[in-house]
């Protein structure tokens, strides 16, 4: 059983409803199914536990990295076909893309349990789930969504059809599954929440899409989902629970017709009823929008950055900090600025990024950066006029993280020690990621199915 929830249960196995959780109790822990790291990230993090690798190679594609032997050997069924095809690769431009990856591992395994006979299981909440349960919604797509897919299907049937026995339909059919179903695999150990990879998982992706706030969030430790109460909470009935396919922050249309193109429905929740209801008077250009997108697809230094960012920034003087492109750009800017060393610009950056963050996960990334600028400007010495204003911030970020986390989580002991004054708490991260890395995990959270922007 890939799944757990917590919970009593009754006699049949079933949840005993309505189910309690206390705040920062786990109600669902959930292993994947299947799961790929970004091949830019092979020879830093391991490719089982999502930690940080030290350089164990695979010795037979000479790609995946592990922290150790165990993680090594427990990665090695999951592994093979996606080796058999990665030893034909000689640089990093002939490497599968990610989804590529992702639908090798999920064959392998899908055909390996078919042969012996034992068929992965997840379980949400009582509801039993195997690889056959997720949707595809292969009949909804178009004739040109249609033959794209198969294009693909056909791309990846022509890598492992000399490794194992299995035809297009299926490999198209696996795809489509692993195209509505996967989830972005967010580093939550990490203070940034990048995105390291993707997954699949049988239980939790019985959970439907909702824009609104709730009361409990995903957090991705390594490769295990859980699911975290923020609060004392009743379920009365497991199968409402919601989380957000996209980032609820986006524009109502530009929600709608992601939702629509990539998951083939229309939400129709409070939020975007009321919206609907109550349309902006002042919706952002779509010239513009589209500039910007563009732009974080784009790789770009500091220095061009501070730059480009103002520049859109005075574009959008018109729209509230909580419109979803100015959050975005703000978000980019106080991560730009603090690795310029413009550290007050990157904490009023921030402070204003603050208000475009609609979840507990969106929030604390902010927050720590401002906290981390703030210990370099000096504000967490107690003589230093700012520091009130520095100790509610930490004190924010720290009450966040203890929900989500637990006290003995490293970030908890890292504000802990940029409280005390401490100089040592960076070195309990000490591979700091690129803003390129940034600037993708943004772009890729917003088309994964559980993000940081979208949380």
């Amino acid at each position: 059983m890939l799944s757990k929830w917590n919970g009593s249960k009754t006699s049949n196995g079933g949840p005993s409803l309505p189910l309690r959780y206390t705040a920062g109790e786990i109600m669902i822990e959930d292993d994947p199914y299947a799961y790929v790291i970004d091949s830019e990230l092979f020879g830093l993090v391991c490719s089982y536990c999502i930690k940080k690798s030290f350089g164990l190679r695979c010795s037979w594609c000479n790609w995946i990295t592990y922290c150790n032997k165990d993680c090594k050997r427990k990665d090695k069924v999951y592994h093979d076909l996606e080796c058999k095809v990665l030893q034909s690769c000689g640089k990093d431009d002939d490497l599968p893309d990610q989804e590529t990856r992702l639908v090798i591992r999920v064959i392998d395994r899908c055909l390996r349990e078919r042969r012996t006979g034992c068929e992965s299981v997840g379980d949400y909440f009582g509801c039993r789930r195997t690889i056959k349960d997720l949707i595809g919604h292969i009949d909804h797509l178009t004739a040109e969504e249609r033959k794209y897919a198969e294009s693909r299907a056909q791309m990846i049937f022509d890598l492992i059809k000399s490794h194992i026995v299995t035809t297009v339909e299926e490999t198209l059919d696996l795809l489509q599954r692993c195209r509505i179903n996967c989830h972005s695999l967010v580093d939550h150990n990490s203070p940034q929440y990048f995105s390291r990879g993707r997954a699949v998982y049988l239980g939790v992706s019985k959970m439907n899409h909702s824009c609104g706030p709730t009361d409990y969030v995903q957090i991705f430790d390594g490769r295990k989902y859980t699911l975290r109460a923020l609060r004392d909470i009743q379920v009365h009935d497991p199968l409402t629970l919601t989380v957000h396919y996209i980032p609820p922050t986006l524009p109502l249309a530009t929600r709608q017709n992601r939702l629509l193109n990539n998951y083939y429905f229309i939400c129709n929740c409070t939020k975007c009823v009321w919206q609907s209801r109550h349309p902006e008077t002042s919706a952002v250009d779509e010239e513009l929008v589209a500039k910007i997108e563009h732009t974080f697809e784009v790789s770009h230094g500091y220095e061009d950055w501070l730059t480009i960012g103002k520049e859109f920034l005075n574009e959008l003087a018109n729209q509230p900090d909580s419109n979803f492109y100015v959050y975005w750009l703000l978000i980019q800017m106080q991560w730009t600025c603090a690795e310029l060393g413009r550290y007050n610009e990157s904490v009023e950056y921030g402070t204003r990024a603050l208000e475009g963050a609609e979840s507990i996960l969106s929030l604390e990334p902010i927050l720590f950066s401002i906290c981390e600028s703030m210990v370099k400007l000096g504000w967490n010495k107690r003589h230093n006029e700012n520091y009130p204003r520095f100790a509610s911030t930490i004190k924010m970020a720290k009450d966040l993280y203890l929900v989500t986390h637990g006290s003995d989580h490293k970030i908890v002991r890292s504000l802990d020690v940029m409280k005390k004054g401490g100089s040592w708490w960076r070195k309990i991260f000490k591979n700091k990621d690129t803003s390129k890395l940034l600037s993708e995990s943004v772009v890729k959270d917003d088309t994964g199915k559980t993000t940081v922007a979208s949380a």
